[in-house]
């Protein structure tokens, strides 16, 4: 009995870095439209279980670069849910954005599908109290 509880309290750990490691890089998603408007979103998942988050857009030239930053915690929940909380007390001038009870999912190709066809990895966004952040979608950009 002994034993099994040891092995418990070894093995949990491991996994559960393993599966920060499986989530760990850098998302991204980039918008460049024709008429100069530039928006790029950025989230970077670290392996001891931080991020940080950018937004940045450019309405055009003339207009002055608009950035917004949040950074805090993010864990695996049920059904590889990855979910965002922010520390309200670390928030300040710089770090603006509440990604409290954000959630998203990791989508990856499935073993199933045997196309030869490229699927990137991305982050599908599907809850969170930012109405701009619902939906959105970014890639994995695999630096590991």
């Amino acid at each position: 009995m002994k034993n099994l509880i040891l092995s418990i309290f070894l093995v949990v750990p491991f996994l559960i870095s393993a599966q920060a490691e499986t989530y760990a890089d850098l998302y991204n998603q980039v918008i460049n439209t024709d008429d100069g408007v530039s928006i790029l979103y950025s989230m970077e998942l670290k392996k001891d279980g931080t991020f940080t988050f950018r937004f940045l857009r450019q309405l055009s030239k003339s207009q002055p670069k608009e950035n917004k930053y949040a950074k805090g915690t993010w864990s695996i929940g049920s059904n590889n849910v990855l979910e965002f909380k922010t520390n309200t007390s670390e928030m300040d001038e710089k770090y603006t954005l509440n990604l409290n009870d954000t959630k998203a999912r990791y989508i990856s190709k499935s073993s199933r599908n045997l196309s030869k066809g490229e699927f990137p990895n991305y982050l599908q966004f599907y809850d969170s109290s930012i109405s701009w952040v619902k939906s959105m979608k970014l890639v994995r950009n695999g630096y590991q």
